[in-house]
């Protein structure tokens, strides 16, 4: 809606207009992509007080990208930052707070959307990081993502369970541990199913 509005504001410079707009976009891919550098940098384990600091910025940044919507930011682009952004929190949700709405819609709709045989990897990437989030309400979708046709998507839905100790899916995941035919999907399951006895 926000880029509708500005478009119609200025239909005599469109192209002027999403150079802006892509600028903007690569003003904050630059400023994510800094603050990991220098999380990298920092050493195995940056002091607690700089960690969460850094971290809390770059979570402000990836709610402010997320909040551009159109063509001319690539998903996959989305995908890359918010699974960094994830990994170097060790997949914690705390000083993410407020990227967290913004990761749960991007993780959902490539989990629905991200379609057909060459999708698979990044399908499965947002489900074991949409467990990361703590969030309940996406168990009934990743119990859905136990059925996909490939294994890594199958495998990495039951890592997210696990990460969420959803104990309302542990029936479907005894059935993949012990009948699905992938050996990872069968360990990922039994793994997630430690995980909710712990």
């Amino acid at each position: 809606p926000k880029v509708v509005a500005l478009l119609a504001e200025r239909r005599g410079d469109v192209r002027a207009l999403l150079g802006e707009y892509e600028a903007a976009l690569a003003d904050y891919r630059s400023a994510i992509e800094y603050h990991l550098e220098e999380l990298r940098d920092g050493g195995d384990t940056p002091a607690p007080g700089k960690q969460g600091a850094l971290v809390g910025s770059l979570a402000l940044k990836m709610a402010r990208l997320h909040s551009y919507q159109g063509e001319v930011e690539p998903t996959r682009q989305k995908l890359k930052l918010a699974f960094a952004l994830l990994e170097m929190n060790e997949y914690r949700v705390e000083g993410l707070e407020s990227a967290i709405p913004a990761l749960k819609e991007l993780f959902i709709t490539t989990l629905q959307r991200a379609l057909g045989d060459k999708q698979h990897r990044i399908r499965g990437m947002a489900a074991s990081h949409l467990g990361a989030l703590q969030d309940l309400s996406v168990v009934p979708l990743l119990v859905k993502a136990l059925e996909d046709d490939h294994a890594f998507v199958r495998s990495c839905a039951a890592l997210g369970l696990g990460r969420l100790r959803a104990t309302e899916a542990r029936e479907r995941l005894k059935t993949v541990m012990e009948q699905d035919w992938d050996q990872t999907a069968r360990s990922r399951a039994r793994e997630a199913l430690e995980r909710m006895r712990e």
